[in-house]
């Protein structure tokens, strides 16, 4: 659950990278509320570092007093790629 207060909502993602991947391969995290997916952020994951890796990412909408799911996704195309997600962060500030 987000605080009613308003403010700015950010994730970080810390993730290790197994294989090569190219230009295509992705990791997706979707921010959703029920049944819909409200932001869908895509993280290129060939520009390393492979051993480990965070991304932070800041949501721009409202989303004060909103109650959210997150999910980290793959889209891979590269053979032998594969990713070991550490873990997810929401920071909330106001």
């Amino acid at each position: 659950s987000v605080p009613a207060e308003p403010g700015t909502l950010a994730v970080a993602l810390i993730f290790a990278t197994v294989g090569t991947p190219t230009f295509n391969d992705r990791l997706v995290v979707d921010v959703i509320e029920g049944t819909i997916i409200r932001r869908s952020i895509k993280i290129r994951t060939d520009l390393g570092p492979f051993s480990c890796h965070r991304e932070d990412h800041t949501l721009l909408g409202e989303y004060a007093g909103k109650n959210l799911k997150l999910r980290v996704r793959s889209q891979i195309v590269t053979p032998g790629v594969e990713y070991h997600i550490d873990s997810i962060t929401l920071f909330y500030t106001f």
